[in-house]
């Protein structure tokens, strides 16, 4: 085997056992709030721009396609709020799957997206809402796709924001979930 089959075959196994490995987990040691995205997937610490704390994650091949105006694929945000810190997450659970949360929330999304399907979201104790919408306006907004999900905790608010082209948006709606699914919530 020559010297140039040899170095494609080395930098294939690299990649073969680099897409088998988890991807790197990031956290917050303050809070306990984190991601670790499953491979391919990869997190970065992000500008928290509306929120306290927030991480990117992005594919390294460009698969599924990110769409709309962000760096990232998907943004996991944290913003601390003591609106619910006398509470349980039982009681905060039950708040967010009433109906005036969630017609609140609705209200709020809907000012800027067209919702095309709420379901409930459990992660660990909590329980929030996977909003699955299309944006109202922006550059080539016809086009994007975005899952939205709210998750309501004594310690404050997560919020996970993903987008995509309307043509990737079936095989990346499960990529979004496991990205979500991965989320540590705040002690």
């Amino acid at each position: 085997m020559g010297g140039t089959a040899r170095l494609a075959g080395w930098i294939g196994l690299g990649w073969a056992v680099a897409s088998a490995l988890p991807a790197l987990a990031l956290s917050d040691s303050a809070t306990g709030f984190g991601v670790a995205p499953p491979a391919p997937f990869v997190a970065e610490t992000a500008p928290p721009a509306s929120h306290d704390l927030a991480f990117g994650v992005n594919a390294p091949d460009g698969t599924p396609a990110r769409a709309g105006t962000s760096p990232y694929l998907c943004k996991v945000g944290f913003k601390k709020s003591g609106l619910n810190s006398t509470l349980g997450q039982a009681e905060i659970n039950k708040r967010v799957a009433g109906e005036q949360w969630r017609e609140v929330s609705r209200k709020v999304l809907d000012r800027m997206f067209t919702i095309t399907a709420v379901e409930p979201l459990p992660l660990g104790e909590a329980v929030g809402v996977e909003y699955q919408v299309t944006p109202k306006f922006g550059p080539g907004a016809e086009n994007v796709r975005s899952y939205i999900a709210l998750i309501e905790t004594p310690k404050g608010r997560i919020m996970t924001s993903c987008a995509t082209t309307a043509t990737d948006w079936p095989a990346a709606l499960p990529q979004f979930r496991a990205i979500q699914a991965t989320i540590s919530l705040p002690k």
